[in-house]
């Protein structure tokens, strides 16, 4: 019981995970949205990939 629990706990969180990354497909490469200049600051992706390590590490 408790390891169909963490196999559903870790499915779920894969499909989250692949929900944001398609969000993040359509908002950067499509023209769904509107369109305006994109802007990418080294430091800010630096501390996203962190948090999300992070998140990632307690999650496991």
């Amino acid at each position: 019981m408790r390891m169909m629990v963490l196999i559903c706990r870790l499915t779920i969180s894969r499909f989250e995970f692949g929900i944001i990354l398609v969000y993040f497909y359509i908002c950067d490469r499509t023209s769904i949205f509107a369109e305006s200049k994109k802007v990418r600051i080294k430091s800010i992706l630096l501390l996203n990939l962190d948090t999300l390590s992070r998140v990632a590490r307690d999650l496991m």
